[in-house]
């Protein structure tokens, strides 16, 4: 299946398919490079390197820091190994794999709430003098935009990891 050659029809409906998934919110906060290549996983399941250097057009490097990235996160895992020795990285499942994508990502966003807090705190020390500045009142409005989101965050992030054990397998 790693190596399987799609008919073209098939391959042009892939493409649309890994670029409607770039473009949507399903994989919201990954790089590029990371979303194509979990579109990939998502229409392939089982990939090799070279499938992926194939699939994407991207450098060795790119493609081996990408794997590591998604094996470390664990939104994919190592299957075996093809006959002649190279690497089969497997994403089990879609669900579990877009949970993954989407904590990570809004977890990265929950390491600025100490930031926003410090600067909302500046913004009120020094009200006096920055209220006439050009942009203060919609900086100010956005700082605390910000600060407001943070408890849906943490929220959502509690469903998903409620989701996520739901998902995981029963022993």
């Amino acid at each position: 299946m790693i190596n399987q050659k799609f008919n073209i029809y098939i391959r042009e409906i892939e493409k649309e398919i890994i670029n409607f998934l770039i473009n949507s919110q399903l994989l919201i906060g990954e790089k590029e490079s990371t979303a194509r290549i979990i579109s990939y996983f998502i229409t392939r399941k089982d990939l090799t390197q070279a499938k992926l250097r194939e699939l994407t057009r991207f450098s060795p490097g790119t493609i081996s820091q990408e794997l590591n990235y998604l094996l470390e996160r664990t939104i994919i895992q190592e299957k075996g190994k093809t006959s002649n020795g190279e690497k089969i990285y497997s994403m089990e499942s879609i669900i579990d794999g877009f949970i993954k994508s989407y904590l990570s990502s809004v977890e990265y966003y929950l390491e600025y709430k100490k930031n926003f807090r410090r600067i909302r705190e500046e913004f009120d020390k020094n009200r006096e003098f920055l209220q006439d500045q050009k942009g203060y009142d919609s900086i100010y409005q956005l700082v605390n935009l910000f600060l407001d989101m943070f408890p849906v965050i943490e929220s959502i992030i509690a469903i998903l990891k409620e989701k996520q054990k739901e998902t995981q397998p029963k022993i």
